[in-house]
């Protein structure tokens, strides 16, 4: 049990140390070995988290988790799209294949690619521990990339307005206040957007969470580059780079991005 506490506090190797123990007490649990990935994963000390990704896949072969962890370092440790894009292939469906496959689609600019698994979705929300996923701010974000501004605000607007009513109903949500703040930005509403950027890292601190709140920082960053505060972005990311979160920030991946 001390895995978690240890890792939500930020102290990575401690954590890694715990779950290493945990494991050697059983190692038929394909969850802690992919947990330890993580922790390694996170510390930006791919190979050892591929070990232990491809452990738990020793243990059980179809455990998805440690599936999507290989997904990511493939493009986090040395920007290998291709490897990425040929294992989410032969993936059975699932939720997180789609997030999978759609940000890797946007790496390799494969934007008609991305537009087509999107209309392939038979959902419009999908909801994650530290990010929410909503189809309109997909496309939105696929047609800013492409320039093509009608399409982009139609689908911004779209989410907009249904991030807008979630937040009513869930008003200290992060989930929801990142990606409204991102739909702000779509939208050209630039004070709206970083306020409620801002709103998402300040509910979920680093201090609350050393695993969940980078993702908000992560956000950030993204809000302001859609609005043109570049000096900003670069600010949340070499923040970012400082510390343990390598499963969301690399320089490989910076570099494709």
């Amino acid at each position: 049990y001390l895995g978690p506490v240890q890792m939500r506090r930020g102290n990575w190797e401690q954590s890694a140390a715990s779950y290493e123990k945990s494991f050697k007490l059983n190692p038929r649990s394909p969850g802690t070995a992919h947990f330890t990935g993580l922790i390694y994963e996170r510390m930006r000390i791919y190979e050892e988290a591929v070990d232990w990704f491809d452990g738990a896949l020793s243990i059980e072969a179809d455990y998805i988790w440690s599936q999507f962890g290989k997904v990511r370092v493939y493009y986090l440790s040395n920007g290998d799209t291709e490897k990425a894009r040929a294992l989410l292939e032969i993936l059975p469906p699932h939720r997180f294949n789609d997030y999978w496959w759609i940000l890797n689609g946007m790496l390799e600019r494969n934007f008609q690619g991305v537009l087509g698994r999107l209309d392939s979705l038979s959902y419009d929300v999908a909801e994650g521990e530290y990010f929410n996923f909503y189809k309109h701010l997909a496309y939105a974000m696929v047609y800013q990339a492409m320039n093509n501004q009608s399409l982009l605000k139609t689908h911004a607007e779209e989410a907009r307005i249904a991030l807008e009513e979630a937040l009513r109903e869930h008003p200290e949500d992060s989930r929801i206040h990142t990606s409204l703040g991102l739909a702000y930005a779509y939208l050209g509403r630039k004070e709206e957007a970083i306020r409620e950027g801002k709103r998402a890292v300040s509910l979920y601190p680093q201090s609350k969470d050393a695993y969940g709140a980078p993702h908000y920082v992560n956000s950030l960053a993204m809000i302001y580059t859609v609005v043109g505060e570049y000096e900003e972005a670069i600010n949340q990311l070499e923040y970012l780079m400082s510390i343990a979160s390598g499963d969301i920030v690399s320089i490989p991946v910076l570099r494709l991005d």
